[in-house]
Protein backbone atom coordinates (compact mmCIF):
# COMPACT_ATOMS: atom_id res chain seq x y z
CA UNK A 1 0.00 0.00 0.00
CA UNK A 2 2.88 2.54 0.28
CA UNK A 3 1.70 3.95 -3.21
CA UNK A 4 -1.61 4.81 -1.63
CA UNK A 5 -1.41 8.18 -0.03
CA UNK A 6 -1.95 8.30 4.20
CA UNK A 7 -5.33 9.32 3.62
CA UNK A 8 -6.25 6.75 1.32
CA UNK A 9 -4.58 3.75 3.54
CA UNK A 10 -6.63 5.44 6.12
CA UNK A 11 -9.79 4.74 4.71
CA UNK A 12 -9.15 1.64 3.00
CA UNK A 13 -8.62 0.34 6.63
CA UNK A 14 -11.87 1.92 7.83
CA UNK A 15 -13.64 0.10 4.78
CA UNK A 16 -12.24 -3.52 5.36
CA UNK A 17 -10.62 -4.05 8.80
CA UNK A 18 -12.77 -5.61 11.42
CA UNK A 19 -10.79 -4.63 14.02
CA UNK A 20 -10.49 -1.12 16.33
CA UNK A 21 -7.77 -0.57 14.09
CA UNK A 22 -10.81 0.30 11.76
CA UNK A 23 -12.35 2.89 14.16
CA UNK A 24 -8.64 3.92 14.50
CA UNK A 25 -8.07 4.84 11.12
CA UNK A 26 -11.56 6.02 11.02
CA UNK A 27 -11.06 8.61 13.33
CA UNK A 28 -7.84 9.44 12.13
CA UNK A 29 -9.18 9.95 8.03
CA UNK A 30 -11.58 12.21 9.50
CA UNK A 31 -9.37 14.45 11.12
CA UNK A 32 -7.26 15.16 7.83
CA UNK A 33 -10.74 15.61 5.71
CA UNK A 34 -12.27 18.50 4.33
CA UNK A 35 -15.92 16.81 3.39
CA UNK A 36 -16.32 19.72 0.71
CA UNK A 37 -13.27 18.88 -1.30
CA UNK A 38 -13.18 14.84 -0.75
CA UNK A 39 -11.52 13.10 -4.05
CA UNK A 40 -13.17 10.81 -6.32
CA UNK A 41 -11.69 8.13 -4.93
CA UNK A 42 -12.45 8.38 -1.38
CA UNK A 43 -15.91 9.34 -2.09
CA UNK A 44 -15.88 5.85 -4.02
CA UNK A 45 -14.89 3.98 -0.65
CA UNK A 46 -17.61 5.54 1.52
CA UNK A 47 -20.32 3.00 0.97
CA UNK A 48 -17.72 0.39 2.43
CA UNK A 49 -16.61 2.70 5.48
CA UNK A 50 -20.44 2.87 6.13
CA UNK A 51 -20.91 -1.31 5.64
CA UNK A 52 -17.77 -1.47 8.40
CA UNK A 53 -18.75 0.67 10.92
CA UNK A 54 -21.95 1.36 10.95
CA UNK A 55 -23.30 0.48 14.48
CA UNK A 56 -19.74 0.89 15.74
CA UNK A 57 -18.78 4.40 15.50
CA UNK A 58 -20.60 7.83 16.51
CA UNK A 59 -22.69 9.41 13.77
CA UNK A 60 -21.42 12.60 13.37
CA UNK A 61 -21.70 14.51 9.98
CA UNK A 62 -18.67 12.35 8.47
CA UNK A 63 -20.09 8.86 9.09
CA UNK A 64 -23.81 10.51 7.88
CA UNK A 65 -21.85 11.63 4.55
CA UNK A 66 -20.82 7.99 3.91
CA UNK A 67 -24.50 6.99 4.77
CA UNK A 68 -25.52 9.33 2.60
CA UNK A 69 -23.25 8.19 -0.35
CA UNK A 70 -24.26 4.57 0.79
CA UNK A 71 -28.03 5.17 -0.18
CA UNK A 72 -27.24 7.14 -3.41
CA UNK A 73 -24.94 4.31 -4.56
CA UNK A 74 -27.78 1.88 -3.48
CA UNK A 75 -30.38 3.49 -5.65
CA UNK A 76 -28.03 4.48 -8.61
CA UNK A 77 -27.49 0.79 -8.99
CA UNK A 78 -31.31 -0.32 -9.15
CA UNK A 79 -31.75 2.38 -11.41
CA UNK A 80 -28.68 1.02 -13.38
CA UNK A 81 -29.10 -2.72 -12.94
CA UNK A 82 -33.47 -2.10 -13.91
CA UNK A 83 -32.37 -0.28 -16.70
CA UNK A 84 -30.34 -3.09 -18.37
CA UNK A 85 -32.16 -5.88 -17.12
CA UNK A 86 -34.06 -5.77 -20.89
CA UNK A 87 -30.96 -6.37 -23.31
CA UNK A 88 -29.30 -9.42 -20.97
CA UNK A 89 -32.36 -10.96 -20.95
CA UNK A 90 -32.58 -10.64 -24.91
CA UNK A 91 -29.20 -11.21 -25.03
CA UNK A 92 -29.86 -14.66 -23.42
CA UNK A 93 -32.76 -15.02 -25.28
CA UNK A 94 -31.25 -15.05 -28.67
CA UNK A 95 -28.64 -17.73 -27.16
CA UNK A 96 -25.59 -15.56 -26.96
CA UNK A 97 -23.34 -16.67 -24.21
CA UNK A 98 -22.85 -13.28 -22.16
CA UNK A 99 -20.33 -12.55 -19.04
CA UNK A 100 -21.18 -9.86 -17.12
CA UNK A 101 -17.97 -7.98 -15.60
CA UNK A 102 -16.28 -5.81 -13.28
CA UNK A 103 -19.01 -4.12 -10.85
CA UNK A 104 -22.08 -6.00 -11.79
CA UNK A 105 -20.48 -9.52 -11.47
CA UNK A 106 -18.98 -7.77 -8.09
CA UNK A 107 -21.89 -6.96 -6.68
CA UNK A 108 -23.79 -10.01 -7.48
CA UNK A 109 -21.06 -12.48 -6.42
CA UNK A 110 -19.56 -10.96 -3.52
CA UNK A 111 -20.63 -7.94 -2.25
CA UNK A 112 -24.19 -9.26 -2.26
CA UNK A 113 -25.73 -5.35 -1.83
CA UNK A 114 -25.95 -2.53 -4.70
CA UNK A 115 -24.83 -0.46 -2.42
CA UNK A 116 -21.16 -0.87 -1.62
CA UNK A 117 -19.66 -0.39 -5.22
CA UNK A 118 -20.01 2.60 -7.28
CA UNK A 119 -21.02 1.56 -10.59
CA UNK A 120 -21.44 3.76 -14.25
CA UNK A 121 -22.50 1.13 -16.37
CA UNK A 122 -23.10 -2.24 -16.95
CA UNK A 123 -20.23 -4.01 -18.78
CA UNK A 124 -21.58 -6.86 -20.88
CA UNK A 125 -19.06 -9.49 -22.74
CA UNK A 126 -19.88 -11.63 -25.84
CA UNK A 127 -17.96 -14.17 -28.29
CA UNK A 128 -16.39 -12.01 -31.49
CA UNK A 129 -18.82 -14.35 -33.63
CA UNK A 130 -21.84 -12.81 -31.77
CA UNK A 131 -20.95 -9.34 -31.48
CA UNK A 132 -23.20 -8.28 -34.91
CA UNK A 133 -25.82 -9.88 -33.44
CA UNK A 134 -25.25 -8.35 -29.90
CA UNK A 135 -24.76 -5.14 -31.34
CA UNK A 136 -28.28 -5.13 -33.30
CA UNK A 137 -30.06 -6.38 -30.15
CA UNK A 138 -29.06 -3.26 -28.15
CA UNK A 139 -29.62 -1.12 -30.36
CA UNK A 140 -33.07 -2.34 -31.16
CA UNK A 141 -33.72 -1.83 -27.87
CA UNK A 142 -33.10 1.60 -27.83
CA UNK A 143 -29.75 2.15 -26.80
CA UNK A 144 -27.56 4.52 -28.49
CA UNK A 145 -24.02 3.58 -30.09
CA UNK A 146 -21.34 6.53 -28.96
CA UNK A 147 -20.69 6.82 -32.50
CA UNK A 148 -20.66 9.00 -35.14
CA UNK A 149 -23.42 7.34 -37.19
CA UNK A 150 -24.11 4.31 -35.06
CA UNK A 151 -24.05 1.85 -37.42
CA UNK A 152 -22.43 -1.46 -37.55
CA UNK A 153 -19.74 -0.53 -39.72
CA UNK A 154 -18.65 2.23 -37.95
CA UNK A 155 -18.69 -0.01 -34.77
CA UNK A 156 -15.99 -2.18 -37.10
CA UNK A 157 -14.26 0.72 -37.92
CA UNK A 158 -13.15 1.24 -34.06
CA UNK A 159 -12.93 -2.51 -33.46
CA UNK A 160 -9.50 -2.18 -32.13
CA UNK A 161 -11.59 -0.75 -28.98
CA UNK A 162 -12.24 -2.94 -26.04
CA UNK A 163 -15.48 -1.81 -25.62
CA UNK A 164 -18.19 0.29 -27.26
CA UNK A 165 -20.43 2.28 -24.97
CA UNK A 166 -24.48 2.35 -25.43
CA UNK A 167 -26.36 5.03 -23.72
CA UNK A 168 -29.92 5.19 -22.94
CA UNK A 169 -31.03 8.29 -21.11
CA UNK A 170 -28.52 8.53 -18.09
CA UNK A 171 -27.70 4.81 -18.17
CA UNK A 172 -24.37 3.31 -19.58
CA UNK A 173 -23.59 -0.35 -21.10
CA UNK A 174 -20.63 -1.35 -22.80
CA UNK A 175 -20.66 -4.38 -25.17
CA UNK A 176 -17.06 -5.85 -24.97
Amino acid sequence: MNWLSDQHQLLLKSALLNSSEAIDAWNQWKSTIDLENIDYQSLRQLPMVYNNLRGRVDEDKFFNTCKGVYRRTWLANHILFNSTSDVLRAIIENNIEVLLLKGTSLILRYYNDFGLRAMGDVDFLVNIKDRKRAFKIIKGLGWTPNLQGSTWKEFIKVRFKHSLDFKKENNHIDLH
